[in-house]
């Protein structure tokens, strides 16, 4: 999210396909400019795990008809309870490690 063109090919695929859920990896931003960018795209709710230094960074984005409740969320994983009308169901928002020898313990989490 620190480059212009990165900013525009998100903007391009959001109005392309205007998801009712938008997850972000690897935001490398501070909460104000993942906050700025939710507002650009026009979402009212987030949950945002901040980066670690210069790396990392979690974002998820979801439209107000939704009901979420963040069960769980760490640098790898955000795991939500989403209500719709009568509906609920659970998704998990995984960030699998690039370290492969770290892999197996996000699958195990």
């Amino acid at each position: 999210m620190r480059s212009n063109l990165t900013i525009q090919i998100l903007r391009e695929m959001y109005r392309a396909h205007f998801p009712d859920f938008l997850f972000l990896l690897e935001t490398k931003n501070s909460s104000d400019r993942v906050l700025n960018m939710q507002q650009s795209l026009g979402y009212v709710h987030s949950h945002i795990v901040d980066p670690e230094g210069l790396s990392g960074g979690l974002a998820l984005f979801w439209k107000s008809c939704y009901t979420v409740v963040v069960l769980q969320s760490d640098k790898r994983i955000i795991d939500v309870k989403v209500t719709l009308g009568r509906l609920e169901y659970f998704i998990s928002f995984v960030y699998g490690d690039p370290a492969r020898h770290l892999q197996q313990e996000v699958w195990d989490e």
